[in-house]
């Protein structure tokens, strides 16, 4: 009967860790760069979990660390259909 208990306590913490370390998914506005007056111009929402690479036609859509950075080089990917 102990044993089972310790089993129990274990698989228990296991399932504890791995719940808290699950990723949600996140939405993020898309950018492209237009020019380096426009380095970060809006266009369409992407993801941050790996998939297929965020794309408008043909162009590469980047992210933002945060709202307010002035560069876009965070990888992001397309939101499934």
């Amino acid at each position: 009967m102990p044993l089972a208990v310790m089993v129990l306590g274990v698989a228990g913490a296991f399932a504890t860790t791995s719940m808290a370390s699950t990723k949600a998914v996140v939405n993020q506005q898309g950018y492209r760069f237009v020019s380096n007056a426009d380095p970060c111009h809006a266009d369409l929402m992407c993801r941050t979990e790996f998939g297929d690479i965020c794309k408008s036609g043909t162009i590469t859509l980047w992210g933002k660390v945060t709202p307010s950075a002035t560069t876009c080089d965070v990888q992001l990917y397309k939101i499934p259909n």
